[in-house]
């Protein structure tokens, strides 16, 4: 299989490296030419600076969607119907309705549409979910997520809340039937966002600026506490990948190109957590509690 990367940014580049290892890499296409370019020598690949042309030009079989959330719903109905598969970077939009259409499209032109949760590869992940299953540290009693946002706008807050949503989905294995939304300051400071996930623990998810230290995800048992880094987004502030992230990600894409991932699983995934998304999005302009029911 030959796999093109669309979008060259910082996360992007770490996917780049990973499939180039894999031995599948075949183009890098990035709207800014510069780093399209840079992208596509340092790997050895042709490189475009528009997806019209990565699609006209180049072959290839699948893509890896890299690109700002908010271009996810328009990147990807082109490769859809340009007929190559698609993994793509969470979250898959910040609307439900970006991400139903996503799917409806995909499952009419016979395309598979999966999604890259490098949290469902970490093993730090893994030991969290296993204590929890194991009961050995009794119950839980709150669950708490530390997001650095990478932009200043409400989208780019949303985008980190929908990341952080789908990491207490991974670890709970369950979705919040309740969201309550903060502002701390009128410029998307600081954001604290309160999640009832259905009868299990209260969960807080706490949205910071890059001075107020890196991604970690923390779990209050009766009998002690357990924490975890999340090392998408603490990539994207130190500009540091290590081996076991590394090795998280390889994962993630090998899944996709072995066709062992469950892209059925993964878009009714991304579906609650775009509705979820959208709660917090209401939460926030009317100041109280959303309740909800996700599928």
């Amino acid at each position: 299989m030959q796999v093109a990367l669309v979008g060259a940014g910082c996360w992007g580049q770490i996917h780049a490296g990973v499939l180039d290892r894999l031995g599948v890499l075949s183009a890098v296409c990035d709207s800014r030419r510069e780093a399209a370019e840079e992208c596509g020598r340092r790997h050895s690949v042709d490189h475009y600076s528009s997806l019209e042309e990565l699609i006209s030009l180049a072959d290839f079989d699948a893509a890896v969607v890299c690109t700002d959330t908010a271009a996810h719903r328009a990147v990807a109905e082109e490769l859809i119907r340009a007929g190559k598969d698609i993994l793509m970077e969470e979250p898959a939009a910040l609307r439900p309705s970006d991400v139903s259409c996503l799917v409806e499209l995909a499952k009419r032109r016979s395309i598979r549409l999966s999604y890259c949760r490098i949290l469902r590869s970490d093993p730090d992940i893994a030991d969290l979910r296993r204590t929890i299953l194991s009961g050995e540290m009794g119950r839980i009693v709150s669950l708490n997520i530390h997001c650095v946002r990478t932009a200043d706008d409400e989208d780019g807050v949303l985008d980190c809340i929908s990341r952080g949503i789908g990491g207490m989905s991974l670890i709970l294995d369950r979705l919040p039937g309740m969201v309550f939304a903060r502002k701390r300051d009128p410029s998307h400071r600081h954001t604290i966002v309160v999640m009832d996930s259905r009868g299990g623990p209260l969960s807080y998810l706490d949205v910071g600026d890059a001075l107020s230290g890196q991604h970690y995800i923390s779990i209050s048992f009766m009998n002690g506490v357990l924490s975890a880094g999340d090392p998408a987004t603490n990539y994207a502030a130190s500009k540091e990948i290590s081996a076991k992230t590394e090795a998280s990600l390889r994962s993630e894409i090998q899944a996709f190109l072995d066709g062992t991932s469950d892209p059925l699983a993964d878009s009714r995934d991304a579906v609650s957590i775009a509705r979820i998304t959208d709660a917090v999005r209401l939460s926030y302009s009317i100041g109280s509690p959303v309740y909800l029911e996700t599928k």
